[in-house]
């Protein structure tokens, strides 16, 4: 059975593409959606990430239908360098999806830091200050800051 038989050749919807092009096809298409992930997350494009997030869910959806034959595929015709290069790029997509998730966890970290300070100010109602002849003094605060 050659790389050109049954379940590779075969169309996931019956429109006469092949498994491996299907695969391919969808697979570079979640990469480009992953680098302009990253691009609207490092520039807080926030409309942009919604939308990319939902590309790259639909994406990964396709991909997902036709993971049964690609496991088959892969295991069967591991030395084929089309095979590889498949194998090579969703890799690659998921070292992406990695550093994404990383960029994210790492902003939503920062935003509970400071959200942190703001609740620990937010609780202040003494501060210590020094007076005109160096002494510290307690003053109580009435000022209302809000709740975080």
């Amino acid at each position: 059975m050659g790389i050109n038989n049954v379940n590779i050749s075969a169309s996931p919807h019956s429109g006469g593409e092949g498994i491996l092009d299907y695969a391919d096809r969808y697979a570079t298409e979640l990469h480009e959606v992953l680098e302009d992930e990253y691009r609207a997350l490092t520039h807080q494009d926030e409309p942009s990430i919604q939308s990319l997030v939902a590309k790259k869910k639909a994406l990964l959806d396709s991909l997902h239908n036709v993971e049964p034959q690609l496991h088959e595929i892969f295991n069967t015709f591991d030395t084929n360098k089309d095979v590889e290069s498949l194998q090579k790029k969703i890799r690659l997509c998921s070292e992406l999806n990695k550093r994404n998730r990383y960029v994210v966890l790492t902003a939503i970290d920062q935003n509970r830091k400071s959200l942190a300070l703001l609740r620990s100010i937010l609780k202040l109602d003494q501060s210590s200050v020094y007076s005109k002849t160096g002494e510290l003094n307690t003053d109580n605060s009435t000022r209302y800051l809000g709740n975080a």
